[in-house]
């Protein structure tokens, strides 16, 4: 059977490398936005994230581009981590760099500086820390009850505070 890259398909898991080699080029690509006030650059932005949300990282050049400069030279073996997760925080990061791109074309420019700079600061926590805090919220959406349990139950596991946790230590 061959596969359509054109079909919407989020993979059920990722690479944790690539993922986190993706938000090295998010990083830079919300930088350059901030910068240059180009609105090339935040429609690039915009459509890297609506692209991976859809039809996963497959379609998404600044995915290809952490790939093949970053993940490959330095021989990294896959490192599974849940898609759903991910998945969602493409969402978030579909509407912060919609919405930048909005506020810039309607001549709002620190506030589309502002939405491009959590961006910056969110995707350097991601590759530089391996924090990923939208997922930190779908975790804490499934806990919540909010999103079934059942959607990702190692999102629970891994997100979550650790069994047998005592703030008050």
């Amino acid at each position: 059977m061959e596969k359509n890259s054109l079909k919407p398909q989020f993979p059920e898991q990722l690479d944790e490398n690539a993922v986190r080699a993706t938000a090295v080029f998010v990083f830079l690509t919300a930088l350059l936005g901030i910068f240059t006030g180009s609105w090339l650059v935040l429609a690039f932005l915009a459509y890297e994230f609506l692209a991976r949300l859809v039809y996963g990282p497959g379609i998404s050049f600044q995915a290809f581009l952490a790939r093949h400069l970053i993940v490959k030279p330095m021989h990294r073996p896959f490192r599974a981590t849940p898609g759903a997760p991910k998945r969602f925080a493409q969402f978030v990061g579909t509407v912060f760099s919609v919405s930048a791109l909005i506020s810039l074309l309607l001549g709002e420019v620190v506030l589309a500086q502002a939405l491009l700079g959590v961006l910056a600061f969110f995707s350097l926590l991601e590759f530089s820390v391996g924090f990923c805090a939208a997922c930190f919220l779908f975790a804490q959406a499934i806990r919540l009850g909010l999103v079934s349990e059942k959607y990702c139950e190692v999102c629970v596991v891994k997100y979550d505070i650790p069994r047998g946790f005592d703030p008050s230590i």
